[in-house]
């Protein structure tokens, strides 16, 4: 056999040569495979994080994960959240600005990367016990969603104080008796008239208000709480391993949680039937849309976590409670607003303030 017949012309090598030009191109064009493919994400049943609702319901996440499965793990309260995140159960969690903080100093594993809304957090009391204002409170009883949370602190520190009343375990003349209560049964101590008063977050405020067997009304809205409405209820924090190992789908989860954002802000009634529909797959119940309407009206939803709040709440928390808090991080201990606003200045949106 000849050779030379075996070998490629120079117009069979042009054609080898564009072929590798194509192929290269082509792999250049590909997304690179994901370094997670499985993200464990903690929240709450809370209007006070849209963003994670909206933000699997819209497709959002999938559109901007493509191959990394979310895995979402609902809890009943920040604490809990946490005390996974603290046991390495969780990669990003929705969680209360106060059980975060309360978390980093015990394990320091995480950083707060983004917000989710301002507000949400009302008083709300029985109408028929003759409380007209917050001095009225004296004597009365009041349940609390737990021990330490923002609830808890600011109604001890921001609320009470002002009105010559102090926080006890005990009713009694110039105090106030605090009990804690889980959320969802705030409703039913109010209705068994256990309790005078509730101080809670969104959707459960709207709930006590709407519903027609409890005669109840606001005393303190959500804007007059503290901070003229500026505080962030709820942030979300990511794990020091997603931080330093997979800062890549980070950043594509918190594009996914902006746009998420965007939404929420732009098409509030479509985002309502979105929470609605999630809720109701998730927890095999539904929570009605007027609550879920009411509960965004008392707040707004946001991707800035507001660390000035946040760390303006430490020094509270330990007025408070000295013995949770030896020392106040730092902004730069607490937060890693980096990623956020890598993806806020693509996309050509504010930054966050740090």
């Amino acid at each position: 056999m000849d050779h030379e017949t075996l070998a490629p012309s120079p117009h069979r090598w042009a054609m080898l040569a564009a072929l590798v030009v194509v192929l290269v191109a082509l792999a250049g064009c590909r997304s690179p495979a994901p370094s997670k493919t499985t993200i464990v994400v903690a929240h709450l049943y809370s209007v006070t994080q849209p963003q994670i609702f909206v933000g699997v319901g819209k497709g959002y996440f999938a559109q901007q994960l493509p191959g990394v499965t979310i895995e979402r793990r609902a809890y009943p309260d920040g604490g809990q959240i946490m005390a996974a995140f603290r046991n390495g159960e969780v990669d990003i969690a929705y969680t209360g600005s106060v059980p975060a903080l309360l978390s980093y100093i015990q394990k320091p594993n995480f950083k707060i990367v983004a917000g989710t809304n301002v507000g949400g957090t009302v008083l709300v009391i029985r109408s028929d016990r003759q409380i007209a204002s917050l001095k009225d409170l004296d004597g009365k009883t009041i349940a609390v969603p737990g021990v330490a949370n923002f609830q808890d602190i600011v109604l001890r520190a921001a609320i009470l104080p002002p009105a010559g009343l102090q926080a006890s375990a005990e009713a009694g003349p110039g105090r106030v008796r605090v009990v804690t209560s889980a959320p969802a049964d705030m409703l039913t101590k109010l209705r068994e008239g256990s309790v005078d008063a509730v101080i809670t977050f969104e959707p459960w405020a709207s709930r006590i208000l709407l519903d027609p067997a409890v005669p109840s009304r606001v005393l303190v809205d959500w804007d007059a709480v503290w901070r003229q409405g500026n505080y962030p209820s709820s942030v979300m924090v990511a794990s020091t391993e997603m931080l330093s190992k997979h800062g890549d789908v980070l950043k594509r989860f918190l594009a996914a949680h902006v746009d998420a954002n965007q939404f929420v802000v732009t098409h509030r009634d479509e985002a309502i039937q979105v929470i609605y529909d999630q809720i109701l797959e998730m927890q095999g119940a539904a929570l009605p849309k007027e609550t879920i309407a009411s509960g965004l009206d008392r707040g707004r939803s946001t991707y800035d976590p507001s660390v000035a709040a946040v760390i303006e709440f430490a020094r509270l928390t330990r007025e408070v409670y000295p013995d949770r808090i030896s020392a106040i991080p730092s902004a730069d201990e607490l937060f890693d607003l980096g990623p956020l606003n890598e993806v806020l200045g693509a996309k050509g949106l504010p930054l966050a303030k740090p």
